[in-house]
């Protein structure tokens, strides 16, 4: 729905999932944050943990999420702010007007200017 965003190795999007009844005007808007090199969730929790939990031994190991709930409405394009705070923050704006604010802490990589081009495999 939106244009992504990549910083610090995390691509950054909203997405809309419409609602099920035909009838029904809303729907419910996700952000995503995904590791630019896989694009899967990164092994640190960026914007935190999920519910469920795997044990390995007597190591426990928790789900890091990969999107948040932004609730109804469709939600605009993430804004980065990157601040004297520890890690950065997104702005995300839905149609109902309600700003949401959240917190990216463990970026996989320093935030820096540089180009960034996708190459398909055997180019």
């Amino acid at each position: 729905m939106a244009k992504p965003t990549v910083l610090g190795g995390i691509t950054t999007f909203t997405t809309f999932l419409p609602d099920d009844d035909a009838c029904a005007f809303e729907g419910e808007s996700f952000l995503y944050a995904l590791y630019y090199m896989t694009g899967t969730a990164y092994y640190e929790p960026i914007i935190g943990y999920g519910d469920d939990t795997m044990t390995v031994g007597s190591d426990v190991f928790k789900e890091t999420t990969r999107r948040k709930s932004l609730g109804e409405g469709v939600a605009a394009t993430p804004s980065i702010h990157v601040g004297e705070q520890e890690g950065v923050k997104a702005f995300v704006q839905s149609s109902t007007g309600e700003i949401e604010i959240i917190n990216e802490i463990n970026l996989p990589e320093a935030f820096r200017s540089k180009p960034l081009l996708w190459l398909q495999p055997g180019d």
